[in-house]
């Protein structure tokens, strides 16, 4: 390699990947980690329902049962993770508040427990819940609502003042 294409090769800075983008890994990490935590608490017993209503009434039993369904089911969870990350950014992403994403976790809870039990057959009633259950799930999505909200609200922080950083001053443009 040729000193001149190294020197080249040190100068060139990472191009920042796009906010979208950025949004989308977001939701999709989210949902994959928070459904993982959900199928770990499922197995300690600390909620009685299994991640994988989402899937269980399309997916015979023994394919939503096994390894297949729990990745089915993160996958799943992740997918539908970007769209509720993309939510929050058109809505919330200017809030640089914890207690905003915490909020917002808590209307994505009430949303999935309150609108979706009907599209689920395997997805019981909240008045059906167990305290465990009702308990862990609210955390749960208390935590990733944090997760999702701060994640995008300190990206768009961060952009912005890099932005307010590259662009000149009035003062300067005389």
């Amino acid at each position: 390699m040729s000193e001149q294409q190294n020197h080249t090769d040190q100068n060139q800075q990472e191009r920042p990947m796009s906010q979208k983008t950025n949004v989308a890994i977001i939701g999709l990490f989210g949902g994959f980690f928070f459904s993982a935590f959900a199928y770990l608490a499922y197995y300690f017993h600390f909620m009685e329902v299994k991640p994988n209503f989402l899937i269980s009434g399309w997916v015979p039993a023994r394919l939503s049962d096994g390894w297949a369904g729990f990745i089915l089911t993160v996958l799943l969870y992740g997918v539908l993770s970007i769209a509720v990350a993309f939510l929050y950014y058109f809505l919330l992403r200017k809030k640089d508040r914890l207690f905003v994403s915490i909020v917002f976790g808590a209307v994505v809870w009430g949303f999935v427990h309150f609108v979706l039990p009907p599209l689920f057959p395997d997805m019981p009633r909240v008045r059906e819940l167990d305290l465990n259950t009702f308990v862990t799930t609210v955390c749960l999505y208390l935590v990733y609502g944090a997760f999702i909200g701060v994640s995008i609200s300190y990206d768009e922080t961060e952009r912005r003042m890099k932005q307010e950083l590259e662009e000149p001053s009035p003062e300067v443009k005389s």
